[in-house]
């Protein structure tokens, strides 16, 4: 299953040319086609076996996330002049928006404390946003983006949205996915513990993976309550009401009933 928050509003037409486009621009701008390849040359190559999605292989979790750790590492890059992809200030504002008119909309599908704790890590992201340790990023690399090319025994990445943002953000994914494994045991002790794994392969602050990642399973998990599948929503608001209930909360008039 892909879990992506966004792409379900458009037709399957039409995301696939918008997947496509980001992805010239991408390979385009920074030299990427090493890391980078269009949804049709990926479907004709998993079709003929030459290439498999890394959710397909089998391999444990904590061996695909060092897996598209390495791969990300690789691909991210500079962003060159004159080419512009939505900030990671902007990104986190979309996502703030987004939280604060669905869940109400929605009646209130998961805890205030849940829609508090979101809103306060988005407007920490923001803030944070600065474009000197910003990269190229990916945007949704999952396990289901992850190629394995079986030839070179390489990986590289499929469906790129293109963003211009902190390396956390794209580490934030790999903390969405994998539900299941997480409610298996104690969700905040396996998120830790997969966060601090995320950190230490890339270098990356630990705390803003953290915030990225419970924002991510908040908006995937009301996509789902809006447009469907709806039982896809449960896990991810199960996950992110367990991360959530250990934050303080700071009150926010705006989220009060009315």
């Amino acid at each position: 299953m892909v879990n992506r928050w966004h792409s379900k509003s458009r037709s399957q037409g039409a995301h696939r040319r918008i997947a496509n486009q980001a992805c010239f621009r991408l390979r385009t701008a920074a030299d990427m086609s090493g890391f980078y390849a269009t949804m049709g040359v990926a479907g004709r190559c998993c079709s003929s076996g030459l290439v498999r999605q890394l959710a397909t292989l089998g391999l444990p979790i904590e061996e695909q996330i060092r897996i598209i750790c390495r791969t990300l590492q690789h691909a991210w890059m500079p962003l060159p002049p004159g080419v512009r992809f939505p900030t990671g200030a902007e990104k986190a504002s979309e996502m703030s928006s987004y939280i604060s008119t669905v869940w109400r909309r929605l009646g209130r599908p998961c805890s205030e404390k849940v829609i508090e704790v979101a809103l306060r890590f988005a407007e920490a992201r923001r803030d944070a946003f600065d474009p000197a340790d910003s990269i190229m990023a990916h945007g949704d690399p999952h396990a289901w983006n992850t190629l394995l090319d079986r030839r070179t025994n390489e990986c590289k990445f499929v469906d790129p949205d293109g963003l211009f943002i902190e390396r956390a953000y794209d580490l934030s994914i790999s903390m969405r996915e994998w539900s299941a494994e997480l409610l298996a045991g104690d969700p905040v002790a396996l998120g830790r513990k997969r966060c601090a794994l995320l950190s230490r392969v890339t270098g990356t602050q630990e705390s803003a993976i953290w915030q990225w990642g419970l924002i991510e399973r908040l908006v995937n998990g009301l996509r789902y309550k809006e447009v469907g599948p709806e039982e896809n929503a449960a896990e991810f608001l199960a996950v992110v009401e367990a991360w959530a209930e250990v934050e303080t909360v700071y009150a926010r008039p705006g989220l009060q009933r009315r």
